[in-house]
């Protein structure tokens, strides 16, 4: 199994800009250990959506707080 989530891992941040492959990998790796051990789907699509908000926020704000 864990050989699946780390292929899988690679290649999902494969197809991501290259700066964020090493956070996305680690991102899937949590996934797939999420999902391992609760085996409820819910928990990933969680864990998938806060990351994405996070990072959103934060490149909200690092936008906003620029100086020109």
């Amino acid at each position: 199994r864990w050989v699946s989530v780390f292929f899988t891992s690679l290649l999902f941040s494969l197809v991501h800009p290259a700066w964020s492959i090493p956070p996305i990998f680690l991102l899937s790796v949590a996934l797939g250990y999420a999902y391992e051990r609760t085996g409820n789907l819910w928990t990933t699509i969680t864990m998938h959506a806060t990351f994405n908000a996070v990072s959103t926020m934060l490149f909200i704000w690092v936008t906003l707080t620029q100086r020109v």
